[in-house]
């Protein structure tokens, strides 16, 4: 297997390539770091997203959508919807 395709499917190797990005963007949008730490590993299971050539934009799109579930819950359970 080479490297390119064991990191297709490593969540490891994501969350040293990826890791830092995803979090600022989670920090960026929920107040709490722990939140951000959780949103941020909820992306990187590997059942989250079907990874390709384009993983980077992959999480992405994972760790936005998990944001806006996480803002919808809280937004839900506080009663303002």
């Amino acid at each position: 297997m080479s490297s390119e395709g064991k990191q297709e499917n490593d969540p490891v190797a994501w969350l040293d390539q990826y890791g830092d990005r995803l979090y600022r963007f989670a920090r960026s949008r929920v107040l709490d770091s722990f939140v951000a730490e959780d949103l941020l590993q909820e992306t990187l299971r590997p059942d989250a997203f079907i990874p390709n050539e384009a993983t980077g934009k992959g999480l992405s799109s994972a760790g936005h959508n998990r944001i806006k579930q996480n803002l919808l819950q809280e937004t839900e359970d506080s009663g303002r919807l």
